[in-house]
């Protein structure tokens, strides 16, 4: 877009196509009455601006391993060609003013092999030349584009392996300097004939040795208040527009509000991914089929699937998982290189004794996190997110586990089906029909997977947590029951639905899982207003379901409806009617105890 509307528009011969800002093509682009766009309402800008300026795009987007500097050589050198190639009428025209031995550097640029043996002194100067060669060319100032310019350096961060630490640090560091190297020469030598310069990439890198290269580039980091700040996603009027001018169901606008915003920008506004309202306005056909994941991966997270495996790492993480803001003092500053060299051990040598600053600061720049300087809060931006990431916490931790992931396809089938039966108020045999093959699709996993280590509790409900909550749930486990002090292993919640699950191994029975819900007051957990407010929360019980697996992995399950705990609790002819079912089943098991729960016991849905 910024390429469109500042370029000079010229033929094959480096010839100015038009000359009459109104007969511009580009001009009849943005002028057109189809988009009525903002910037052309500011008229002096326009005419001071509008297709003034040589433009030199590059992007050094790499997918190539990069192990080495000769590697991020080698990257520069194929942008810097591409970059060439926009404009070969600098050797091609007639018109060039450029000396002989300068059009035949662009020649050597723009050959399909020749560009290849250029010595990496001179890819150093590469983009310099070009800006140097357009404006003797054109007799104009030059702007620079700049997309991706860290890609090489998020290469580096996991490619870059060496059997000596030390050489692989410096290899590091080396391969990391070069595409700013690069940009940072033509910037210092050549300032004079650079109108501008706009430079954007994902991780703000502002630490490595030559970053003084750099030092006349204004940098403006997503998440504070800058300028620049309201133009990094699609604010909240920005959406209503398109949601208005898209005929977007209110019911359908406020899911996908929901679903995609969660960014902050530095004035406190929230901001949504651009790509995923695009992608759900272009699928509105589908209904509610349009609200999809269209998150597209900025930064290789399975490397950071380690830090789960222990520490406040992890444990922050998990929270943040189960939709939770979380208090986080920190600075949102450049990563330097001493940063890089923490993140490539923890994210290459497993070395996990970083600081956890280092490692958020690394998630907020890949958009995985979002911090809120107002309150000082840190969470997952989105529901689309949470979805994302638990998704591939879910790949690793099978995967590491020894599960099988066909048999948890089954297994979370079943389990969604037995969700949808219960909302649907569905006959008591098609559930219990269900359940019975909820708890062998359990056992089949459990007994058929290559589990590593011993099954325990801990492991247990890692396993049926991830499981489950594929069926559209966010989660919590050891929630705090409010007044009673105790801890449910696992909670499933929605907007509206709640279940409480509880899992036994060894020599416990099912039963005791069972009655454990009542006897601890588990059903009370979502009373826990400090947790479920904070996420906008308020499910009711939809219904409890115990678990147990025996030394053989084999799973038996029970169940408790939300109709069949009130059948139970008007057939014991308990007043409090009005009451909320939480309230009227703590009056149960205070008044009538071990008779109500084991009333329950005998009308729960045992899997057969």
């Amino acid at each position: 877009m910024m390429q469109r509307f500042l370029e000079l528009e010229v033929d094959e011969n480096g010839k100015e196509k038009a000359t009459v800002l109104e007969d511009k093509d580009n001009y009849k682009l943005f002028s057109s009455a189809r988009f009525n766009l903002k910037v052309m309402e500011n008229k002096k800008f326009v005419k001071t601006h509008f297709g003034q300026y040589p433009i030199i795009e590059i992007n050094f987007l790499c997918s190539a391993n990069v192990t080495s500097k000769s590697d991020a050589v080698n990257v520069c050198r194929r942008a810097i060609s591409r970059a060439f190639k926009q404009h070969r009428y600098l050797y091609e025209s007639k018109l060039s003013p450029l000396k002989d031995d300068e059009k035949e550097d662009c020649e050597q640029w723009c050959g399909k092999f020749t560009y290849k043996g250029i010595p990496d002194d001179e890819v150093i100067e590469g983009l310099g030349c070009l800006a140097d060669y357009l404006n003797k060319f054109h007799k104009r100032k030059v702007f620079l584009l700049v997309d991706e310019y860290d890609s090489i350096i998020s290469k580096a961060l996991y490619d870059v392996q060496n059997a000596d630490p030390e050489t692989e640090l410096k290899e590091l560091e080396k391969a990391a300097s070069f595409a700013i190297e690069v940009i940072g020469y033509a910037l210092k030598n050549f300032s004079k004939i650079f109108k501008g310069a706009f430079i954007t990439g994902i991780l703000d890198v502002g630490g490595v040795s030559i970053s003084t290269l750099l030092g006349n580039v204004l940098r403006r980091q997503f998440g504070t208040k800058n300028l620049c700040q309201d133009f990094y996603g699609f604010t909240e009027d920005e959406v209503c527009t398109l949601f208005n001018r898209f005929a977007v169901t209110e019911e359908l606008r406020e899911e996908a509000k929901a679903k995609y915003n969660g960014y902050f920008n530095g004035s406190k506004q929230r901001l949504y991914n651009p790509q995923s309202i695009v992608q759900f306005l272009g699928n509105l056909s589908l209904g509610e089929g349009a609200l999809q994941n269209y998150w597209q991966q900025s930064g290789y997270i399975h490397n950071m699937y380690k830090l789960l495996e222990e520490g406040s790492v992890r444990r922050l993480l998990f929270k943040l998982l189960q939709g939770v803001k979380e208090d986080f003092q920190f600075k949102l500053r450049s990563l330097d290189l001493k940063d890089l060299k923490s993140l490539h051990n923890i994210l290459v040598n497993q070395n996990l004794t970083c600081y956890p600053e280092i490692v958020v600061r690394f998630l907020v720049s890949l958009g995985y996190l979002t911090y809120s300087f107002d309150d000082h809060k840190l969470q997952i931006p989105n529901a689309e997110l949470i979805d994302e990431i638990t998704e591939r916490l879910r790949h690793y931790f099978f995967e590491s586990s020894g599960i099988n992931s066909e048999l948890d396809e089954d297994c979370s089938a079943s389990f969604s089906k037995l969700t949808i039966l219960c909302d649907e108020g569905e006959s008591l045999p098609k559930f219990n029909e269900e359940l019975a093959n909820f708890q062998n699709s359990i056992t089949c996993l459990l007994q058929r997977s290559k589990l590593i280590d011993p099954l325990n509790e801990a492991t247990l409900q890692s396993i049926i947590t991830l499981m489950c909550s594929k069926a559209g749930f966010l989660f919590g486990n050891e929630i705090i029951i409010p007044k009673h002090g105790t801890k449910v292993d696992i909670v499933l919640f929605n907007d509206k639905s709640g279940i409480i699950m509880e899992l036994k191994c060894g020599s416990n029975t099912v039963q005791d899982a069972f009655k454990q819900i009542f006897e601890k007051r588990y059903y009370n957990v979502f009373t826990n207003k400090k947790y479920f407010d904070k996420r906008k929360k308020s499910p009711s019980l939809s219904f409890v379901i115990a678990m147990h697996v025996d030394s053989g992995n084999k799973a038996s399950v029970m169940c408790l409806r939300r109709e069949d705990v009130i059948h139970v609790l008007d057939g014991l002819q308990l007043d409090a009617r009005e009451s909320s079912l939480e309230d009227r089943i703590e009056i149960a098991v205070n008044s009538m105890g071990e008779r109500f729960i084991n009333t329950c016991c005998e009308s729960a849905i045992l899997g057969s």
